[in-house]
């Protein structure tokens, strides 16, 4: 019997041996510069004004810059496949030019007051949105419900523009001055004597809200969890890349609207202010400004899965790459992959790193050190680093040198920091401010369906980027609550008080006033049933009514008789 021939390298050796490793140009240049600098000063100081080569040559730059999508792909699984040689120094980060400009894309809108700005992002096309499928969707209800004569959705009129804009106002107004429940706005005791009963009644604002819709209810549009929002969602995102263009600092996070009903996508980050709720990644400016929100909808979402935050951050900034933008995320996100990824799209990324991602250096991540010490290492365009202040924290940039810099601390004491820390501390706080100010005067009710608190939240999105655009590029100054009530003023106008009947020239002594009912029989005194009160529904009776009144109705002395004549 012949011999069994010796067996052969596995599949993985054959595939290693036939695909050789070749050295970058930046690993390349760190083996020749350790070779070489046994015998000189290894390593440069923290001050030198060295400055690494790119690690991409000018005609790769040129190649990249105008590289279609499927080659900018082909270029992110490259970099996938290489391996980095991390060395401690020299710094060998690109530099990348910035070559966009902060700035409003279109004219300052009217005179450039409070109300000009914020119907620059709620423009015609926002409003048609909400007039149209409001009343679409009112239509479908009053064809599909069985309802009482008596119902309100049984006396629904058509919504125009006018009365969405009133309708919104009055939502804004009502985070402004917040009351525990939504029908206290309407109440006449001398504590709520609000005057909103003057631009809408209480049935029409519930109706209208109740209807209140983005899209319509069709079987062919259900595509996702988010369709009923979707509309709304891609015209935030459109109108904020049309009409402003951010600066180079940029910061991507998650924020939490409160939402503790049953929802499949309802999600829990346990160190938010509000803990369960419908999560958002929002890309913002690092004065706040909300560029482009998305909605997290579960593992079957489609930036869901593996290599989920990666997806995100890729999807968020894919109107914004080679122009040399600057982008801190925390590290939810981070990893050196991703990095390299948007390094070839010419866009840097500073932030904290999570020690067990990928193709982190060990020698950094396993360091132990005492408080005040740093260690880092570059590889391939890349720092990573660490520093230990009250607790260790693991960074990586692509822009900033590892070089330690003095800092204030908020006790007024001098601290020395990494410099990619101190550039993270300062412009991550984009998406906290945003959240801070709009915690202030929520306008959405715990009662709502979920797509109406989506859609409302956008709406205060909306309201909030308009502030920060009027702060930026008009005057004069004013706080966000002087904003909305400017806004609020504006969506809904002084409506001029009736003038009150004075006496009748024919009969001068023609007058409303209440007048008792004659005696019953015995000593009782006739009772009526109050006009005003039985129409908010309460059964009470009176010995009152007006005789100068067709019916002679019974009424309440106070404040129904006063009411029923301030509403004829």
């Amino acid at each position: 019997m012949a011999e069994s021939p010796t067996p052969g390298p596995s599949a993985p050796k054959r595939l290693r041996i036939k695909n050789p490793k070749v050295l970058t140009e930046d690993e390349l240049r760190a083996l020749a510069y350790l070779s070489s600098s046994s015998d000189e000063e290894p390593f440069p100081d923290s001050g030198s004004d060295w400055s690494g080569a790119s690690g991409i040559s000018d005609e790769r730059q040129d190649a990249m810059s105008t590289a279609s999508q499927s080659d900018m792909e082909l270029l992110d699984d490259v970099a996938n496949e290489q391996q980095l040689v991390w060395i401690e120094y020299p710094p060998n980060l690109r530099q990348i030019e910035f070559t966009g400009k902060q700035q409003l894309n279109v004219p300052i809108p009217g005179e450039g007051k409070p109300i000009d700005f914020f119907l620059l992002l709620a423009d015609d096309e926002f409003f048609e949105i909400l007039v149209q499928q409001t009343n679409i969707y009112a239509e479908h209800v009053l064809l599909n419900e069985s309802s009482g004569p008596n119902s309100r959705i049984s006396r629904w009129k058509p919504i125009d523009k006018e009365e969405m804009t009133m309708f919104l106002g009055l939502t804004i107004f009502m985070g402004i001055l917040q009351l525990p429940r939504l029908r206290d706005y309407w109440r006449t005791n001398r504590f709520l004597n609000l005057p909103i009963r003057k631009y809408m009644s209480r049935d029409r604002y519930l109706i209208i809200l109740r209807c209140l819709h983005f899209v319509e209810n069709s079987q062919d549009l259900k595509s996702g969890r988010l369709y009923k929002v979707r509309p709304l969602l891609n015209f935030f995102n459109n109108k904020m890349e049309s009409v402003y263009s951010p600066g180079k600092n940029l910061s991507i996070d998650e924020s939490m609207l409160l939402w503790r009903g049953r929802l499949a996508f309802r999600q829990y980050i346990k160190n938010k202010k509000h803990k369960y709720g419908i999560k958002f990644y929002l890309l913002t400016e690092s004065n706040g400004i909300v560029l482009n929100m998305q909605i997290y909808t579960g593992v079957l979402d489609d930036l869901g899965g593996k290599g989920h935050a990666a997806n995100v951050v890729l999807h968020l900034m894919r109107n914004y790459w080679n122009k040399g933008y600057s982008l801190y995320m925390d590290n939810y996100y981070n990893s050196v992959t991703l990095a390299r990824q948007l390094l070839e799209k010419n866009t840097y990324c500073t932030g904290t790193l999570r020690a067990g991602r990928k193709e982190t250096p060990e020698d950094v991540s396993k360091a132990k050190l005492k408080p005040g010490e740093s260690v880092h290492r570059y590889g391939g365009s890349v720092c990573v680093g660490k520093w230990k202040d009250k607790r260790e924290v693991l960074y990586i940039t692509t822009e900033h040198e590892n070089t330690m810099e003095e800092a204030l601390s908020r006790f007024g004491t001098n601290k020395i920091k990494p410099a990619p820390i101190m550039q993270y501390n300062k412009y991550m706080s984009g998406i906290d401010l945003q959240d801070q100010l709009q915690s202030y005067y929520p306008s959405h009710r715990k009662t709502i369906r979920w797509y109406k608190k989506v859609g409302i939240h956008i709406i205060e999105t909306m309201l909030y980027n308009s502030y920060m655009l009027y702060e930026k590029y008009s005057k004069p100054k004013m706080s966000f609550l002087e904003y909305r009530e400017s806004v609020v003023h504006a969506m809904v106008p002084e409506i001029k008080a009736k003038e009150k009947p004075g006496p009748s020239t024919e009969n001068p002594g023609f007058q409303h006033g209440p007048s008792k009912l004659e005696k019953g029989t015995g000593d009782r005194r006739l009772r009526k049933k109050c006009r005003w009160c039985s129409k908010r529904g309460v059964r009470k009776d009176t010995s009152f009514c007006c005789k100068s009144c067709p019916e002679l109705p019974g009424l309440c002395l106070d404040p129904c008789f006063k009411e029923y004549h301030n509403n004829l």
